[in-house]
């Protein structure tokens, strides 16, 4: 059972490489990836009672409980995320600071999860866990990375400075 994950783990992160070379996780050993765990934050900012926006982070693993050739979202979300925070819009802080603050927060446990990680309890196993990619709606990708785009402003690309749809359908 041990040697499953640890092989599974060390295919991830072997097939992970070439796109992106330069990540943290490759300056750990070959048996430190061998237990270091692939995860992705997912956010989104839904709905509430009382239509009231609320802000969702949770962990996602990127290699499913049921084995490397499932697909994660194919299960409750109970079973292939973990909740870490939940925000009533109500009690955000101006100018997105409480979204800054958690994500603050959520860099510094990420950075010990790699750097440190975690033993399991009467064993000798140590974990890690590496952050591979974030993902959510539209607008909390915005808010996380401070894009100025989308369906609300009148900038229609976060990349260049496109404000005018007719000028932006002129030119491509």
């Amino acid at each position: 059972m041990v040697d499953d994950y640890r092989a599974m783990f060390s295919r991830f992160w072997e097939r992970f490489r070439p796109g992106h070379p330069d990540h943290p996780v490759y300056q750990k050993s070959v048996e430190q990836r061998s237990s270091t765990i692939p995860i992705a934050i997912h956010g989104d900012e839904g709905r509430g009672l009382a239509k009231v926006p609320v802000l969702v982070l949770a962990y996602q693993v990127m290699i499913p409980y049921s084995g490397e050739n499932k697909l994660n979202s194919s299960k409750h979300s109970y079973t292939t995320r973990l909740l870490t925070t939940l925000l009533p819009s109500n009690w955000y802080a101006k100018k997105d600071a409480s979204i800054n603050a958690i994500l603050q927060a959520l860099a510094h446990d990420l950075t010990q999860l790699l750097d440190v990680g975690i033993t399991v309890c009467g064993k000798q196993q140590r974990f890690y866990a590496a952050y591979v990619a974030c993902k959510g709606d539209w607008p909390w990708l915005r808010k996380a990375y401070a894009l100025y785009s989308g369906f609300t402003s009148k900038r229609i690309c976060h990349l260049c400075d496109v404000s005018d749809p007719l000028i932006y359908s002129d030119k491509f």
